[in-house]
């Protein structure tokens, strides 16, 4: 994991400064003040609630072991997840977070927690696309928008990945952009025809089996290349909507980060 110079002092600053520490059933928070980790690590908890319903139908078991969740003030929002898969369970997680207060909340705090339960449900590694692109669905109406002019602004050059090739990307490029906007376009457009937990078990299926098979089955087109029509379609009929897009800005992504133990899948 990269850090910028300013991130990198502000994790250098929380090892040398008393943190206050807030816990719950699934979390532990530590922040500069006690009011900000209890307004963190509630309302981690209402959303791990609301997010397994949304996403899964159902509510989610006890983590076996708190979460970390280290709350950063910093101009720039954004956040990491760290997680270490093995025998296709989570065994270790841990979120940071950074920015205001209320950008926290709005933003990274629903994104990584996104994250987090996409690592447990499935107990294995996702394709970057499916990660990323399901975290921003979390996020609040004006970062998902940023994401659809960014995806315009890709269309508009004819730069997007072919599906079938999107679709394998493992690791992040070395522009991670394009994953993060087309993962959002892709997601949303499969979330928006069958639903949340049609869009895991289609990913589950693509996993295990094929992606052609699971477009089939799970959408009803032929294969990869008739769904990527359609998609590009609706994406047409999205951006139409849009502003013109604007240089994408208050966030800082930081990839994913994931510890693989030799066992995991």
């Amino acid at each position: 994991m990269q850090l910028a110079l300013p991130t990198l002092l502000a994790a250098l600053a929380v090892g040398q400064n008393p943190r206050a520490c807030y816990e719950t059933t699934n979390f532990m928070v530590y922040a500069d003040t006690a009011e900000s980790a209890k307004r963190i690590g509630d309302a981690a908890e209402n959303y791990r609630v609301q997010l397994a319903q949304l996403w899964l139908g159902r509510k989610m078991d006890d983590f076996e072991h708190p979460c970390r969740i280290d709350v950063t003030t910093a101009e720039r929002p954004g956040g990491v997840t760290e997680i270490t898969y093995g025998d296709r369970r989570v065994l270790f997680h841990r979120v940071n977070v950074q920015g205001s207060l209320d950008r926290v909340l709005k933003g990274p705090l629903p994104h990584e927690l996104t994250h987090l339960l996409l690592a447990h449900h499935f107990g294995f590694r996702l394709p970057r696309w499916v990660d990323e692109g399901a975290a921003i669905l979390s996020e609040n109406e004006a970062q998902r928008a940023a994401h659809g002019k960014a995806f315009r602004h890709i269309l508009d050059k004819r730069q997007q990945y072919p599906l079938r090739e999107f679709f394998g990307i493992q690791e992040y490029p070395s522009d991670v952009g394009p994953i993060y906007a087309q993962g959002h376009s892709v997601c949303g457009f499969l979330v928006a025809a069958k639903g949340h937990q049609a869009f895991l078990r289609f990913v589950r299926e693509g996993l295990e089996r094929s992606w052609d098979e699971a477009v089939n089955d799970r959408y009803g087109y032929k294969d990869v290349e008739q769904l990527e029509k359609a998609w590009l379609d609706w994406a047409g009929r999205q951006s139409e909507t849009l502003p013109a897009p604007t240089r994408m800005g208050g966030w800082h992504r930081t990839p994913l980060v994931l510890r693989l133990t030799p066992t995991a899948l």
